[in-house]
């Protein structure tokens, strides 16, 4: 829970990916990658540095709610 950020502005993509969810269940979320200040750089920047951490606490997340829609956990 200390890794997840709920008072993000809202953001309008170019993606279809609300017609899924009229078909399933699930979620469409950010994964953070930066260390601070000095690695904050959108995707496609050269500074960009991804944390290697981020995919980590991703995949648990991931791997928590696929568990909780299958009634596994």
């Amino acid at each position: 829970k200390e890794h997840v950020l709920t008072d993000q502005p809202k953001n309008m993509l170019g993606d279809d990916f609300a017609e899924y969810l009229k078909k399933v269940k699930g979620l469409f979320l950010f994964v953070g990658s930066a260390k601070g200040e000095a690695t904050s750089y959108p995707l496609h920047h050269e500074k960009f540095d991804l944390d290697e951490d981020a995919i980590l606490i991703a995949t648990e997340f991931y791997v928590e709610y696929a568990k909780k829609i299958i009634g596994s956990e």
